[in-house]
């Protein structure tokens, strides 16, 4: 059985804000949660508001539940709005189905949890961002089809 270690939790996102730095990206939120929707590690940085941790990690959990892309997600139910809002409100808020949250998974496909992203560049640019620093911690980042 797989399981994403703390170690690299942490390396995922130490990653993620050095690449968001080199890109210029502002003030962001990251969290990391297991293949079962709990969290390992999480940073934000001490100029982003406080409601992108909420948002990182609302990201990180709608994408291990849904096991897709956070971004996916909200596509696959852009014209349900009703079914959206029941999820969030049956999740208890963590249930945000916006560009931001990536699967994390081992060379061979297994899960091993997700990442989620927020900032003023965490959707689509945090996608991105997000890839490049699982990739970077030696895993393997999946955001769907684009």
């Amino acid at each position: 059985m797989h399981r994403l270690t703390l170690a690299q939790a942490d390396a995922i996102i130490e990653h993620a804000f050095n690449v968001a730095r080199a890109d210029g990206h502002g003030p962001m939120a990251v969290a990391v949660l297991d293949a079962g929707g709990h969290p390992l590690a999480f940073r934000r940085d001490h100029l982003a508001p406080f409601v992108y941790a909420d948002m990182a990690m609302a990201k990180a959990w709608t994408t291990i539940a849904a096991q897709r892309s956070s971004r996916l997600q909200g596509d696959r139910l852009a014209d349900r709005v009703g079914l959206i809002e029941s999820m969030a409100a049956i999740s208890r808020g963590r249930f945000l189905a916006i560009p931001g949250g990536i699967l994390v998974r081992t060379a061979d496909g297994s899960v091993l949890g997700s990442v989620g992203i927020a900032g003023r560049s965490g959707g689509e640019q945090g996608e991105v961002c997000l890839l490049r620093a699982v990739a970077a911690a030696g895993l393997h980042g999946d955001a769907g089809e684009t």
